[in-house]
């Protein structure tokens, strides 16, 4: 049985990570979001519970993480609350849409997100806190690095390396 999961974030990437959480029956506590006032506010139903502050509350080894802060623009934000939260012993979640085709072998790193209709062929390996979007395209042997976003969809041949960020 996994652990009831907090997401980060209220935005639209947010959704998108609560709408998969979701149709995979994993159990949300709510979200966080650095704007008071969307306390006690809900997206699709699950509640805003108040700011990563608010994670004091629950021990690392009582929860996992969906990071969702996006990263389109600018991915810093995104990768520095990934550092800091592991920095703390929290784990991240690795969420997967039910439509996403992953071959048996591909290697996915912790908190790494699968949206919906991505295909990861046989020999692929992605790194942590990656954004493989929805409809995206890895052919075989293809190694994405750590903290990567990969556009919707986004179509790679085979044998093709992304490093990391």
């Amino acid at each position: 049985m996994s652990l009831p999961v907090i997401v980060l974030g209220t935005g639209g990437h947010a959704k998108v990570l609560i709408d998969i959480l979701l149709v995979n029956h994993i159990s949300i506590l709510g979200m966080t979001d650095a704007q008071p006032e969307k306390t006690g506010s809900k997206i699709l139903g699950i509640p805003v519970i108040g700011s990563d502050d608010i994670l004091a509350q629950y021990p690392p080894e009582t929860i996992e993480l969906a990071n969702g802060i996006g990263s389109a623009g600018n991915p810093e934000k995104r990768i520095r609350l990934f550092e800091h939260l592991k920095e703390k012993g929290y784990r991240f979640t690795t969420v997967i849409h039910p439509s996403a085709i992953i071959a048996m072998d591909v290697v996915i790193g912790e908190g790494t997100q699968i949206m919906a209709g991505a295909i990861e062929q046989p020999g692929c390996r992605v790194g942590v806190n990656a954004i493989i979007n929805t409809g995206a395209m890895i052919d075989h042997d293809c190694h994405i690095g750590d903290h990567v976003h990969l556009a919707p969809g986004v179509v790679l041949s085979g044998e093709v390396k992304v490093g990391n960020r």
